[in-house]
C-alpha cells in the first residue's frame, strides 16, 4: 500500500492564525518533589491548527498545577515535554499561548504518515500562588 502526499497549505490557510501560533520552549528540570521549573526560554512562531478539547475546567493535577481547560495543535512543527520521571537532566518543555493563555504540551499523539503532520495535546496551567 502507498500513501499519496497530502498538501495542507490550503488547510493552513483557512483555518489556521495568522502570523502563525506563538510556542514558548523553556529549558528547566523537575525538583525531587516532582515539582517542574525553568531556567531560560525561547520563543517562535509556528503554522498550525488549534482546536478547542474540552469545555474549560478546573481540576488539581499532579506537580501543583491547576488546569483550565484543553486545546490540540496540529502542526508540523516539532513541540516538546519533559518527562517527570526523569529528574536529574534538564529538558524542554514547549508551551502554546493561545487566547492569552498558555497552555502546556502533556501529550504527543499520531502523526499522519502522508503529510508529517504531529497532533499534541496541551492543558492550560498555572502555578500556585498565580492568579494568571
Amino acid at each position: 500500500m502507498t500513501t499519496l502526499p497530502l498538501q495542507f497549505d490550503d488547510v493552513l490557510d483557512s483555518f489556521g492564525f495568522p502570523g502563525g501560533i506563538l510556542v514558548i520552549d523553556r529549558n528547566g528540570s523537575y525538583a525531587e518533589d516532582g515539582t517542574w521549573s525553568y531556567t531560560t526560554s525561547t520563543s517562535r512562531r509556528i503554522d498550525g491548527i488549534v482546536l478547542t478539547a474540552k469545555k474549560p475546567n478546573l481540576n488539581f493535577l499532579p506537580q501543583g498545577h491547576v488546569s483550565k481547560g484543553d486545546i490540540i495543535v496540529h502542526t508540523q512543527a516539532t513541540l516538546y515535554f519533559t518527562d517527570p520521571m526523569i529528574t536529574t537532566s534538564s529538558s524542554i518543555q514547549s508551551f502554546v499561548v493561545w487566547q492569552g493563555y498558555e497552555f502546556r504540551l502533556k501529550d504527543i499523539g499520531f502523526q499522519s504518515p502522508n503529510a508529517n503532520f504531529n497532533t499534541y495535546s496541551l492543558t492550560r496551567y498555572q502555578a500556585h500562588g498565580s492568579d494568571a
